[in-house]
Formats: C-alpha cells, sequence, structure tokens
C-alpha cells in the first residue's frame, strides 16, 4: 500500500491478514518468527503472500548464518 494507491482505492482498515502453520501432531513446532522456519521444509502456494513471507524470511535467516528452509509448493 502507497500513498499514491491511498489516493486512487478505498482500503479497508479493519482487514487483519493472519498466516498459519500447521504441524503434524507428532512435531513439537512453534512457529513465530523468522528463525522458526530455519532448516524446516515448508509447503507454500505458489505466488501467495504466504510465499512471499516465507522467501522474505528465508533470505532474513540466511543473513543471519542460519539453516535455508526449502520450499515444498503446494498446488
Amino acid at each position: 500500500m502507497t500513498e499514491e494507491r491511498k489516493d486512487k482505492y478505498d482500503f479497508a482498515t479493519y482487514r487483519k491478514d493472519t498466516i498459519a502453520f500447521e504441524v503434524r501432531g507428532d512435531k513439537n513446532i512453534a512457529v513465530r518468527e523468522a528463525q522458526d522456519i530455519a532448516g524446516l521444509t515448508v509447503g507454500v502456494g505458489a505466488g501467495t503472500n504466504q510465499e512471499q513471507i516465507l522467501l522474505r524470511w528465508d533470505q532474513q535467516n540466511k543473513s543471519a548464518g542460519l539453516g535455508p528452509t526449502r520450499r515444498r509448493p503446494t498446488t
């Protein structure tokens, strides 16, 4: 969202975009921030906002010297 787009479009201010991670019941994994996915394989839909966040988090982790996150595209 940019100031220019705000002038052209009426954005909903009440909407909150949240993301959830599903983990197998026998795994003890909680995802709250980028470092929580370092070294894991994560399924994500190609071209989604979630994929963009995953790529950004993966880059942050690599820059911090943490293991890469492997993406598994979902259909």
